[in-house]
């Protein structure tokens, strides 16, 4: 953090995404805490510009994480494509606590309201069961193949 700690930027989350959503027309995000301990627990963004922008680039999606360090550890789930220019396009972002089946499918629940399935729409992602699970339960006639990246560095790793 730039200034104050951790708990005070947590804390300021949801005054921040009510200003992303009333400057960014069309943001969809879900923020949500548990209500025993009041912990974060998940949070997705798809800022307005980027979801209607999607039109606009390829239909090849890639989905990827990332785990977070420090004291609040965690997992940041992203979506990105590529526009027709050849750059990177952000589509949606998801933080959990932990990477479960649950979190991914709620993902790409919320994920379908902005991406609509189609045969011209495919997934790349790496080998995780949860993705896989996920993808076919939520996309039906989408595509899902594997990042070659992701494989190689398998193949390095284990032989």
């Amino acid at each position: 953090m730039v200034r104050g700690t951790l708990e005070h930027g947590y804390s300021c989350l949801k005054t921040f995404l009510y200003m992303i959503d009333a400057f960014n027309v069309g943001t969809t995000y879900f923020f949500m805490v548990n209500k025993n301990d009041c912990r974060y627990m998940y949070y997705f963004l798809a800022l307005g510009p980027c979801i209607r922008g999607f039109s606009h680039t390829r239909k090849v999606i890639t989905i990827d994480d990332t785990h977070l360090h420090g004291k609040y550890e965690g997992v940041l789930l992203s979506v990105i494509a590529q526009n027709t220019e050849n750059h990177i396009y952000p589509i949606a972002f998801y933080v959990v606590d932990k990477e479960k089946d649950v979190y991914w499918m709620f993902f790409f629940e919320k994920l379908k309201s902005i991406v609509v399935d189609g045969s011209d729409l495919c997934f790349i992602s790496n080998r995780n069961k949860s993705i896989d699970n996920s993808i076919t339960r939520s996309y039906n006639h989408a595509c899902h193949e594997y990042c070659m990246r992701h494989l190689g560095n398998n193949l390095q790793i284990n032989h």
